[in-house]
């Protein structure tokens, strides 16, 4: 079926369309033909109904003793023959046996009827006392003989409605003829027959018209299609114009007509378009290969290398600004290098800064030992005058001698006491330069750490780097922080000896005066001696302290002196992190190699 042309689909669907018709007529005449009968049964119930209600009155009656049962049977006889309907149809009754107790016709009565048969050998009245002892009764069908309209006798159908009446043992029943019912069936289907050859014909006839007007509008559609199908997209696409199907289907080959030249079209800009990547493909991985070399050297730390081939115009921004990287890049390692120089420097004078303060502190601790020792000499000096009164007068001009003796060492120990002070503001510079080459640093380091952030991948590890000199730098200055601070507690410290030493020369002031009333006041000569020997012991303690505050400062200077080697030993580090990228042969290899002895001896 599937293989079947449209044309042949259409028949087919006419000759379906016709069967349907055609079955369907046929079944609306039989379900016709079905109700007729089974209303004609009603019609027949609905008498013998009647009858039954009318031979119940009688039993009532008889019941009530209105009336004896012969009466009663009797008018219901009466009542039943006299019972007709529909053109001489008329009600019938019989006991349970066959015999006719109740019909119109006088020969019938009481007659038996149990043998009675139809031409088909149905036997009627068995047939009809069956169904009439049955709760509800029912219909029986079967055949009757009857003389024609012109006095033949004819076999006809019949169909008698029966109902038991229990009481009296009568079997009522009525009949009728069916074939009137019969022949409106037959006319119908007759009717029905012309009908469908009829519609067949015309049916046929529209077939063939549709099939026509579809067709040829298909064939001519197909072969336009096949012809786009071969490359012909300028010949003219018939049935455009129109609300029907085929003009759908036209509008649709126009459509794919359309698509199909834009196909093309698009199919050569296609090819264009694909020479045009081609050659940027090309373009591409040039520009690839070459920024490849250049990172590959960046990675490696050249800072030299540069992209010196121009690129295509569309790329050329990206080499300037890969050369505009390096360049900036190779101008920071050059700062750093030079940074680092610096530092070292400074480094170095610090380191020799140290020195000479650890020499100088070193002598400032041997004087107040000598000083101490002299005070040691004295104290025993001024014990024995005292324990001696009898030499008194010998010892006073003695004592005041030693007294001027005293008072000039005090000055001297003033003097001393200045020195320290003086040293220790030196100190105190010392660290601030170390803490504004920390500063400086710290901010080198910054701005090292963003520039590696803007050189992205390629100055992470120099970033790093920065970021370590960054750490150093506040370590140092947090350590410069210290010293000064601890410069300044000893600054306090000698100001507090030099107060001391002061108020010692007073008190020896004191006692060269007392020394020259001694001359005539020999009996305040142990008192005087008293006093004196207790300035000394203050002024021993005196000393005692500011040795002490020396040793701070010697240990001071060498935590300074420790930093400092540190400081060079991180700025070597940094050093050695640079040396891996190539920035000049000049300023980069051959610094570096001429800056490490400075680091040596800056160790030694």
């Amino acid at each position: 079926m599937l293989r079947l042309g449209i044309a042949w689909r259409i028949y087919l669907v006419v000759v379906l369309a016709l069967g349907c018709m055609g079955f369907s007529a046929w079944k609306s005449v039989s379900l016709m033909e079905r109700n007729t009968y089974m209303l004609r049964e009603v019609h027949l119930r609905d008498l013998v109904d009647l009858a039954i209600s009318k031979l119940r009155d009688l039993d009532e009656q008889v019941a009530a003793g209105d009336v004896t049962l012969a009466e009663a049977q009797a008018e219901g006889v009466e009542f039943l023959r006299t019972l007709n309907y529909d053109n001489g149809n008329y009600l019938f009754a019989s006991d349970y046996e066959g015999n006719i107790v109740a019909h119109p016709r006088d020969d019938r009565m009481g007659s038996n009827t149990w043998d009675l048969t139809d031409p088909n050998g149905v036997m009627i009245y068995q047939e009809l006392i069956a169904t009439a002892q049955t709760p509800e009764g029912g219909a029986v069908y079967y055949s009757s003989r009857r003389a024609g309209d012109d006095g033949a006798e004819l076999t006809l159908p019949k169909i008698s409605f029966t109902y038991g009446f229990a009481p009296w043992g009568w079997m009522i029943a009525t009949g009728s003829y069916v074939e009137d019912i019969d022949a409106m069936a037959a006319e119908m289907r007759d009717d029905m027959l012309t009908y469908l050859l009829v519609g067949f014909g015309v049916m046929a006839l529209g077939g063939g018209v549709i099939a026509y007007s579809v067709i040829r509008p298909i064939n001519r559609l197909n072969a336009r299609m096949k012809g786009l199908s071969q490359g012909d997209l300028a010949s003219k696409i018939p049935y455009v114009k129109g609300r029907s199907e085929t003009s759908q289907m036209a509008r649709s080959m126009v459509v794919f007509r359309d698509d199909l030249q834009r196909k093309k079209e698009l199919e050569e800009a296609e090819n264009e378009a694909r020479a045009r990547r081609d050659a940027e493909q090309e373009e591409q991985q040039a520009v690839v290969l070459a920024i490849g070399e250049g990172l590959s050297g960046l990675s490696e730390g050249d800072l030299r290398r540069t992209l010196d081939s121009p690129f295509p115009a569309q790329f050329e921004p990206l080499r300037q600004n890969f050369n505009t990287t390096v360049t900036n890049l190779r101008e920071i390692m050059k700062v750093l290098l030079e940074n680092a120089d610096e530092i070292q420097s400074r480094a170095g004078e610090m380191s020799s800064s140290s020195e000479d303060l650890a020499r100088r502190t070193e002598t400032q601790a041997a004087t107040l030992e000598e000083t101490a020792a002299a005070l040691d000499e004295i104290t025993s000096s001024v014990g024995k005058a005292a324990s001696d009164a009898s030499e008194v007068e010998r010892v006073v001009q003695q004592t005041r001698t030693d007294a001027e003796d005293n008072s000039s060492i005090v000055r001297q120990a003033v003097v001393a006491m200045s020195e320290i002070r003086a040293s220790s503001e030196s100190i105190s510079k010392i660290t601030g330069v170390i803490d504004d080459i920390a500063f400086q640093t710290n901010l080198l380091a910054l701005n090292a750490g963003v520039e590696a952030a803007r050189a992205g991948t390629a100055g992470r590890g120099f970033a790093v780097v920065a970021d370590e000199v960054r750490q150093l730098a506040l370590g140092s200055s947090e350590a410069a922080r210290e010293i000064k601070q601890l410069i300044g507690a000893s600054s306090k410290h000698v100001e507090s000896g030099v107060e001391l030493v002061n108020s010692a020369g007073e008190a020896l002031a004191g006692i060269v005066e007392q020394v020259a009333h001694v001359a005539t006041l020999v009996s305040g000569i142990a008192e005087s001696a008293r006093d004196q020997s207790s300035g000394i012991s203050e002024i021993n303690t005196s000393v005692v302290h500011l040795d002490q505050v020396t040793q701070q400062n010697a240990a001071m200077v060498e935590e300074a002196s420790a930093a400092i080697m540190t400081l060079t030993g991180e700025v070597d580090s940094l050093r050695r992190q640079i040396s891996r990228f190539r920035v000049d042969v000049n300023s980069a290899t051959e610094r570096l190699g001429a800056w490490k002895p400075d680091l040596d001896r800056a160790a030694g």
